[in-house]
């Protein structure tokens, strides 16, 4: 198990385990010390890497501080397959409990090879690591490079929310490649960057048009990339070309493939929509200790030699004329807020698990175009009272902070379909947050108050609001 604050020591680590013919467990030092308990638990993990934690289950762990000296000259020979597992990563799950996602080596060294070669690495480059290491795509920013004989600048937990502060490091070592989420660029963008110069890797969530105009600009042609955690990474890329138009998710990388298909698992032909499914090398070895899910999600598959299978990625797509898939939704409950994938299911499962609440539900809304928020919804016990502001404090202690709804609803009861399925297209609008209005203070106080409400969507914000 990792648990380590964004630096070198990161790259050590990973490199260390590997190199023993160990696989490790990404895991944020930020997140809930239940989660992380379930974690080391649920994955078996038998030594830590990193500050100790005060979590039940760290009793049984082996700990090796950061900062320890066991270097020595003595090289381990040891012999690592292909299909031995590199590293273990949890995502949201609709269970209400996360899902351990089992990546091989074969699949790292694929990936790792098959985009270095897409996106050029050479060892001229210098990239911008801003991922946390619990987010997969962590691993082509902290390996990719050196894979390609590349430098890695890794910015660190307070630069990567400050675009002054990321603009001030790109700047500062010259940096020539970055992999980042829409919501990364566009920060960059806002924080007075030109684009010029760097190569862009966009990915983690849908790639919006007028951002992908605006990103092509810059003189060096972005690529779009698309992948769920359980086929390694990505699994398709594209280079967006100043006024093409629609933004795709492009084509397979090295030993993948890329299947339409209708319910019936038909292959659908061009410019219909079907469910995304992807095979090859990068395939996931499955669900740590799940073997139902595992089965449910990883198929037999129909178009390759016998014993292979290929993974539904709930993804609906269609394929133009030139090969280029389009990504048009999800055909399930899961969704992405700012690059992080969220099973609905796992936020509903905290909030119905509260003391005072009988139902929950759980939605993404776009009430202002292109910003989604993650909205909670409860309906309390006969009797009792539920403070959406209590809601969230108690969902800290339990969900890591990008799981946590940015609101949350009280109401009477859940919209449900004419068959008794939550509707959750009839579920309301958060109501405006009302604040106390400035009372005096400054010209320069009231407009800065004004500027925060109408950024946040309030009606009114005072100086003393969180």
């Amino acid at each position: 198990a990792l648990l380590l604050p964004r630096s070198e020591h990161m790259v050590v680590a990973i490199l260390g385990v590997l190199k023993t013919g160990g696989s490790y467990l990404p895991l944020d030092p930020g997140y809930p010390a239940e989660r992380i308990d379930y974690m080391l638990d649920h994955s078996g993990s038998r030594v830590a890497i990193g500050e100790r934690l005060p979590v039940p289950d760290a009793d049984r762990l082996r700990w090796i501080p950061v900062d320890a000296d066991g270097s020595n000259d003595h090289d381990p020979i040891r012999t690592t397959r292909p299909d031995d597992l590199a590293y273990t990563i949890y995502t949201s799950g609709s269970t209400g409990r996360p899902k351990g996602v089992q990546i091989t080596n074969g699949a790292v060294a694929n990936l790792l090879a098959s985009a270095t070669e897409r996106v050029s690495l050479t060892a001229e480059d210098r990239l911008l690591a801003v991922t946390t290491l619990s987010f997969d795509i962590a691993v082509l920013e902290l390996l990719g490079p050196l894979v390609a004989g590349a430098q890695v600048i890794i910015a660190g937990d307070l630069d990567v929310r400050d675009g002054a502060r990321l603009l001030g490091l790109v700047r500062e070592h010259g940096v020539t490649a970055m992999q980042a989420t829409p919501s990364t660029w566009q920060l960059l963008l806002e924080s007075g960057w030109d684009g010029r110069g760097v190569r862009i890797l966009s990915g983690g969530e849908p790639l919006p048009t007028a951002l992908a105009a605006r990103l092509a600009q810059s003189g060096v042609a972005p690529i779009n990339l698309y992948g769920p955690t359980e086929t390694t990474i990505w699994s398709t890329a594209a280079v967006l070309r100043p006024g093409s138009g629609s933004v795709p998710i492009g084509t397979p990388l090295w030993n993948t493939d890329a299947y339409v298909l209708d319910r019936a698992l038909q292959l659908l032909p061009d410019g219909v929509v079907g469910e995304l499914y992807l095979a090859g090398a990068g395939l996931a070895r499955g669900y740590a200790r799940a073997p139902g899910t595992t089965a449910d999600r990883f198929v037999a598959c129909p178009f390759g030699p016998r014993g292979t299978r290929m993974y539904r990625t709930g993804d609906l797509v269609h394929r133009d004329s030139r090969g280029d898939l389009h990504f048009v939704g999800r055909g399930d409950a899961q969704v992405k807020v700012r690059g992080f994938r969220i099973e609905l299911g796992e936020v509903e499962a905290a909030l119905a698990a509260l003391p005072d609440v009988a139902r929950a539900a759980a939605a993404v809304r776009e009430d202002r175009p292109g910003d989604h928020r993650l909205i909670g919804y409860v309906v309390p016990r006969p009797g009792a009272a539920v403070d959406p502001a209590e809601v969230r404090r108690r969902l800290t202690a339990v969900l890591p902070g990008y799981m946590l709804p940015s609101a949350v609803v009280v109401l009477d009861d859940v919209p449900l379909t004419p068959n008794g399925k939550l509707d959750r297209k009839a579920l309301p609008a958060p109501p405006a947050e009302v604040s106390r209005p400035v009372a005096g203070g400054s010209e320069l106080e009231r407009t800065l108050c004004t500027l925060f409400a109408e950024v946040l969507g309030r009606t009114d914000c005072g100086p003393d609001d969180d």
